[in-house]
């Protein structure tokens, strides 16, 4: 099972270089289509007050945004080049919310590929974009991340399972991604105290397609399970982690729950999560 095309956004920063990286890797490895996406942001000026911001002032604001635009499809450009896969590589821009952007062009791929949130460097129209990636594109969304080493990824993988719809939906959409890992291991943290063999099911799912699947069982006594989880990416040394990603409506606002945002603040490597 291979992916067959990727969106991968690209802002001409470090963290779209990262992507990058990534995505070409992954291009070449599936054989799949690939797709730059830079996304054109609208004037961050409240309505009442552009009545009294001089006309020069957007005039160089959208000259910034030209710049940044053709820097970002310089970026794709020579990524694409560097990886020989010109021919099969597409550049696409869009106007507007970079979330919604990307959720508009990410549903008619197999995979979006961003780069984690950085709190301390992020422009503010990244802020909560990954997050409502997540749960609104209805496709897989693979985060890479702003530290750590990203070239081989994909080896050992570590795969949270907690049977529940989103976890379920994450597992099958690892499956390009698994049958390519030479390790792979289901945890389970906090599993029922009457279900010994709790994640059994997820081993065997992955042995009808070929996956060889060890699982573990880990009780979260003295940190949180989001903090077993990251110990164990760590302590195995994956380079993957797969998990489903939970997420509520609050006030119109899409919130990812607490382990799932604690994991993606936290990540050094790379995360693939399906909502």
């Amino acid at each position: 099972m291979n992916l067959t095309s990727i969106l991968v956004y690209v802002d001409n920063t470090s963290r779209s270089e990262r992507s990058l990286a990534v995505a070409a890797k992954l291009a070449q490895e599936h054989d799949a289509h690939l797709i730059g996406l830079a996304v054109r942001p609208p004037v961050a000026i409240p309505t009442y007050a552009s009545v009294h911001v001089p006309q020069e002032v957007f005039e160089m604001y959208e000259k910034d945004l030209d710049e940044q635009m053709s820097a970002a499809k310089a970026q794709f450009e020579h990524a694409v080049e560097l990886a020989g896969w010109q021919s099969r590589s597409e550049w696409a821009t869009a106007r507007g919310d970079i979330g919604v952007a990307l959720c508009t062009e990410g549903r008619a791929v197999d995979l979006i590929i961003m780069g984690q949130e950085n709190e301390d460097d992020d422009p503010l129209q990244y802020r909560g974009v990954p997050d409502y990636v997540i749960l609104e594109a209805g496709r897989p969304v693979l985060l890479v991340p702003y530290v750590g080493r990203v070239e081989n990824f994909g080896k050992r993988v570590v795969v949270g399972w907690n049977a529940s719809r989103e976890s379920a939906r994450a597992l099958k959409d690892a499956l390009p991604f698994l049958n390519k890992a030479s390790d792979v291991e289901i945890i389970c943290v906090n599993p029922p105290e009457d279900e010994e063999l709790f994640g059994s099911d997820a081993a065997r799912f992955l042995a009808q397609h070929g996956i060889n699947a060890r699982v573990s069982r880990e009780i979260a006594k003295d940190i949180t399970p989001e903090d077993v989880i990251l110990n164990s990416v760590a302590d195995s040394d994956a380079d993957l982690l797969v998990l489903g990603a939970y997420g509520h409506s609050r006030i119109r606002e899409l919130i990812l729950g607490g382990v799932s945002n604690h994991i993606l603040k936290r990540m050094t490597a790379t995360v693939l999560m399906s909502h």
